[in-house]
């Protein structure tokens, strides 16, 4: 998975990609991790990591920092469309991101987030806010990639994986409502909430709504048993849109 992180201030973006290892590193405990700068780096070294050869752990991500822009460029770009299909966690980090490597990126079917500030009393501050149903609308608008940055975010702003999983299930439950009920009037949804699960619910067929609602309730019960990790079903999940 190819993840991108970039933004003007330099200090901010560190924080978040911290966050986000963080999160990682509570789901995988012997999650090993390899840092690259683009002023210091083996070329050796790096494209043995990135192509996942290393012996030395089998659960990995690797951050390469400053490399999209400068002469390292060439080394990301060439193997962008081969790292996005593999199991580790790829995260560039970057201050700016010229329009030609952003298309590149997003052809690779990588995912960005850029890191932008608030002025407020003149002083600037990063935006920390999260939407919390902004997971549940990239799941209803079935964007994957979109779900699975909300899902980071999320985690790494220390939301429950329980929290999580609600959010999800009454999104599904409300596509489901709009798509089997005979009357809608009847189900005694706000306007809002029902022009959003009739949009939404497009993006599915009948079976696949079922299914979805069925993985959730499996995925709930199988927790408590003992069986899986919520975390890990809702993001396996999410990755399966």
């Amino acid at each position: 998975m190819i993840y991108v992180i970039y933004g003007a201030d330099k200090f901010q973006v560190k924080v978040a990609a911290e966050t986000l290892l963080a999160a990682k590193r509570r789901k995988y405990p012997d999650l090993t991790i390899f840092k690259f700068t683009a002023d210091d780096y083996s070329r050796e070294k790096l494209e043995e990591v990135l192509l996942g050869q290393t012996l030395f752990a089998e659960k990995f991500a690797v951050v390469c920092d400053g490399f999209l822009t400068t002469a390292g460029e060439s080394i990301l770009i060439d193997y962008l469309p081969r790292l996005q299909p593999l199991p580790n966690l790829y995260l560039l980090l970057e201050e700016s991101l010229p329009e030609k490597i952003l298309k590149q990126i997003t052809a690779a079917g990588g995912a960005m987030r850029e890191i932008k500030k608030l002025v407020q009393s003149g002083k600037e501050k990063l935006t920390l806010r999260f939407n919390q149903f902004a997971l549940a609308d990239a799941l209803g608008e079935r964007d994957r990639k979109r779900a699975w940055i909300f899902l980071q975010e999320a985690l790494a702003r220390g939301q429950a994986a329980e929290d999580i999983f609600w959010k999800l299930f009454w999104k599904v439950k409300m596509m489901l409502l709009a798509e089997t009920a005979k009357d809608q009037t009847v189900l005694g949804l706000k306007s809002f909430v029902l022009q959003q699960a009739n949009r939404h619910r497009r993006n599915f067929s009948l079976e696949e709504l079922k299914k979805l609602s069925s993985r959730l309730v499996a995925a709930w019960h199988d927790r408590f048993r003992g069986l899986t990790d919520l975390e890990l079903d809702i993001e396996r999940l999410i990755l399966e849109l």
